[in-house]
């Protein structure tokens, strides 16, 4: 199984050292370099999104095509974390869509308002009910 490693800005790069990546693509490049990680899209096709001071993580919004942040509540479980993060996948088409044909799951990595790393989810198609 291949993964897709969704991120937001350079924080992402948290989960490999210390990147001073200035945006998202040159983050993935690097992430790609130093852990060979296939994706099944080039990483120019994964949009830039400017980061907000909160805490979040990213969903994809088929009407404006581009990655958003959508609120998480980090005083809840990583179980509900996991939950939200289900329930929000699964209930996107285009993103089952991308699960199904590429058998691949999708790690989110979440941080708090600082941009600190917090912790990493992962998500399969099997995930969802």
């Amino acid at each position: 199984m291949r993964r897709i490693l969704i991120f937001f800005g350079c924080v992402a790069l948290m989960s490999c050292g210390e990147s001073q990546a200035p945006s998202l693509e040159m983050a993935l490049e690097e992430y790609v370099a130093k852990t060979n990680t296939e994706f099944p899209f080039t990483v120019g096709e994964v949009t830039y999104l400017d980061m907000e001071a909160k805490v979040g993580m990213i969903q994809f919004n088929t009407q404006l095509g581009k990655w958003r942040l959508a609120d998480l509540d980090l005083d809840r479980s990583r179980d509900y974390a996991n939950k939200v993060l289900g329930e929000n996948l699964c209930r996107n088409a285009q993103l089952k869509k991308i699960l199904t044909h590429y058998d691949v799951g999708l790690r989110y990595f979440v941080v708090d308002k600082n941009f600190d790393f917090v912790m990493s989810l992962d998500f399969h198609q099997q995930d969802c009910p």
